[in-house]
């Protein structure tokens, strides 16, 4: 296969998994011989200050396409309602295909379903193919998160919206590629083209796992109106004085954690759970190491890409129903989501259990050494190859 010159585009640079998943890509990537561009709609996120942007990106350059048009800075607006939807999200189809050339790109990656609307803008005028990385597809994420907010008639509406734009993205593109089967067999129930493959996030697993488990429990994620933590304090409340927790990540939306400290306090549990917020990579892979098992608050019909870190530090998975790659009672637990009573349950088991705990967490190490972000970066490389219409 041909040196290709793939560009990764982005909304922004937003704190969380974002920027381990560029610099994972990124990187390997260039390793396999490609060369490689990172593209932003917009401004925003993270600041080049920040640790995270040390840690991952401080040798990746990153090219702002806002900039590169003089009128953008107008389009700098949130939209009503929508949590995480602005004015550059409506208006990059229109602009960013003026500031790329044509066949500047063998191929763009576009992430997720947003961005993919502006890639297609840039296949149309600029004869550069996409790669729609749709993590979660509209007609997903509308029902799992607005489905208790809006009234049934306008959902109903809004999710025709929305299967046609899955739809959109879908056919237009070189290659879909999902994060889960379910995500995969959403979107080919709704389209008669059938290139759509499923490839899970990495990690970095160790060489070695710890001989026992730590004593706490360990949440991470980057907690938003979708995921909310608050559900594990009504876990911890059940297990009467058992365990602790502690709660770190980045919120999409600062009133996340006001209300999840003040419902800490409500319920007495402020000396049992502490909110620890952002976290370098280097205390997170601490965390990983000492926590008794890795616990979430929500069903994640993809592999969570906490989950396989967790796993690749050797500790146990507990979150509601299930999550590819790892099995109930094998390599964690999965209690039936809203049965709180069954969640701990089984939290109580593995916090009155290490031996359990570390058994379990030793089977999801073996699972997790075979999900490199090496492996991963491997499997996009492939697919591109497999599709794309490059000769020589």
């Amino acid at each position: 296969m041909k040196r290709l010159k793939i560009a990764i585009l982005a909304e922004r640079m937003l704190p969380g998994s974002i920027p381990k998943i560029i610099s994972a890509e990124t990187r390997y990537l260039k390793r396999f011989g490609h060369e490689v561009d990172v593209l932003t709609l917009m401004e925003g996120g993270l600041s080049p200050k920040s640790y995270q942007f040390q840690e991952f990106l401080d040798s990746i350059h990153i090219r702002v396409l806002s900039r590169e048009f003089s009128i953008a800075k107008f389009f700098d607006f949130k939209l009503p309602f929508f949590s995480f939807l602005s004015g550059y999200h409506l208006m990059g189809p229109f602009f960013v295909p003026h500031v790329i050339k044509e066949k500047e790109y063998d191929v763009i990656i576009a992430f997720n379903a947003l961005t993919c609307l502006t890639a297609y803008r840039i296949w149309q005028r600029c004869k550069i193919p996409y790669v729609a990385y749709v993590w979660d597809p509209f007609s997903y994420i509308l029902v799992k998160v607005y489905s208790q907010r809006l009234p049934k008639v306008i959902l109903h509406q809004l999710l025709k919206v929305a299967s046609w734009l899955d739809r959109f993205i879908v056919e237009n593109s070189l290659v879909t590629i999902t994060l889960s089967k379910s995500h995969a067999d959403l979107l080919r129930s709704l389209t008669n083209k059938k290139d759509i493959e499923v490839v899970y996030m990495g990690c970095h697993p160790l060489g070695h796992i710890p001989e026992r488990r730590g004593d706490y429990l360990l949440a991470i994620d980057r907690w938003d109106r979708g995921n909310m933590p608050h559900v594990l304090l009504e876990i911890m409340e059940r297990l009467k004085g058992k365990g602790s927790l502690l709660v770190a990540g980045f919120c999409s939306e600062g009133w996340i954690q006001e209300s999840f400290i003040k419902m800490r306090e409500k319920k007495g549990l402020t000396e049992r759970v502490r909110w620890l917020g952002p976290v370098s990579e280097k205390e997170l892979n601490k965390l990983y190491i000492g926590a008794r098992a890795w616990i979430h608050p929500i069903e994640e019909t993809s592999v969570s890409m906490p989950a396989l870190e967790a796993a690749g530090h050797g500790c146990p998975i507990i979150m509601p129903q299930s999550t590819p790659l790892f099995k109930h009672g094998v390599h964690g637990f999965f209690p039936a989501e809203g049965n709180l009573g069954e969640y701990a349950e089984y939290v109580d088991q593995l916090l009155g259990d290490e031996h359990l705990a570390w058994r379990m967490g030793y089977e999801a190490w073996e699972v997790a050494k075979k999900y490199t972000w090496e492996y991963h970066a491997k499997r996009l490389e492939e697919i591109i190859k497999k599709h794309a219409m490059f000769k020589g």
